[in-house]
């Protein structure tokens, strides 16, 4: 999104989304050429943040009228930007953070920071799981008195799949070696 390649180099164009922050002492008449020469060269929307007197930003578009949003407001940009921008994530760093937060893992393919912690979740499960099932597996083994070759272990250790280890664990219980029981899955 926004016409830009996801990589180093400098745009040959003029950006779909360009935003300016003005202070109080910029030159009205340098603000509005600047505005018409980014429209005029490509540029679908200018942003124009406003950092003396109330917080607010003019959207300006080609063809259109410019319109004013305020603290609390969403920018939308459709076929530039996929989310909305709240106007406080121009002024303030939290909500800049949190926006940019958001939008990372929307591109990585979450919902949320919750998506995040349950896929970890998940994962830490059943690597708990597997390595409780390996656990139990070698201690069978140890129990029965049943030698694990160095080969053996690998397998174990390396094992994956929880079904596996569990019939891996039905075979040790009475199979008379190691490589009996983990031979005959």
């Amino acid at each position: 999104m926004g016409g830009f390649a996801d990589g180093p180099g400098f745009a040959r164009t003029a950006p779909a989304l360009a935003v300016e922050y003005v202070e109080a002492d910029r030159n009205e008449a340098d603000l509005e050429r600047k505005i018409a020469e980014l429209l005029g060269a490509g540029a679908e929307l200018v942003w124009v943040v406003r950092l003396a007197g109330e917080r607010r930003v003019e959207v300006h578009g080609r063809g259109r009228t410019a319109l004013v949003k305020y603290t609390g407001d969403a920018l939308d940009a459709p076929g530039i930007l996929r989310n909305p921008v709240p106007v406080d994530s121009l002024y303030d760093r939290a909500a800049a953070r949190a926006l940019m937060l958001r939008n990372l893992l929307e591109r990585a393919g979450y919902a949320d920071l919750d998506a995040v912690r349950a896929e970890g979740f998940a994962a830490g499960e059943v690597r708990g799981r597997l390595a409780h099932a390996r656990e139990l597996l070698q201690r069978t083994f140890a129990r029965r008195g049943l030698v694990v070759e160095g080969a053996e272990v690998l397998l174990i250790e390396t094992c994956a799949d929880l079904a596996t280890l569990d019939g891996w664990f039905e075979n040790a219980c009475t199979a008379a070696s190691a490589a009996d029981a983990l031979r005959s899955r």
